[in-house]
């Protein structure tokens, strides 16, 4: 706003740049380090402007890539048995189209954090929970409550007879999923 009305007294009239400052000049010195000076002190409306800018470009830096400590507590007598996954809640469905392809573009803006709690043979199964980015405190974003699980009371499997394979057959290795 402070450059364009600059540009609005200058297209005007009030101010001119042509004109020099009778009886001196505008100077401004920045930390003892910078010294800038002018006999025309109407670019001293262009040079506020355009530091009001600057500054309101360097505050709106995204906070993307900054760390951020998701914390919490889960009452289970064996924690050993929970994982933890935090997923982008990206509302993005879409299906694919009739060859079986999906082009979807995702904004990756993430605003909100999907977080899934899992513990074998434990209830609720599987525990879920969304966590908003604005409710992060000094990079630290907290579940409100504590998470606490119940042991399932399911009977363990018979134990059975695992037949070993023929010599002629070979089995691919098994692929553990990323």
């Amino acid at each position: 706003m402070m450059v364009a009305g600059s540009i609005w007294l200058l297209k005007t009239g009030v101010i001119k740049l042509s004109e020099a400052a009778k009886g001196g000049d505008l100077t401004v010195t920045v930390a003892d380090k910078i010294k800038v000076s002018t006999t025309y002190p109407a670019l001293a409306l262009f040079i506020i402007g355009l530091l009001f800018l600057g500054t309101a470009m360097w505050f709106s830096k995204p906070i993307a890539g900054l760390p951020l400590n998701i914390v919490g507590t889960i009452d289970i007598d064996d924690p050993s048995l929970v994982t933890v996954s935090v997923e982008p809640d990206i509302s993005a469905v879409s299906k694919p189209d009739s060859y079986g392809r999906l082009d979807k573009f995702v904004r990756l803006d993430v605003h909100r954090l999907n977080v899934i709690i899992n513990a074998a043979g434990y209830k609720p199964q599987p525990f879920t929970t969304t966590l908003k980015m604005e409710d992060a405190k000094g990079h630290r974003l907290a579940f409100d409550k504590t998470v606490k699980f119940e042991k399932l009371n399911v009977p363990k499997p018979a134990a059975g007879n695992v037949e070993p394979v023929p010599e002629n057959v070979r089995l691919e290795p098994l692929h553990q999923p990323n």
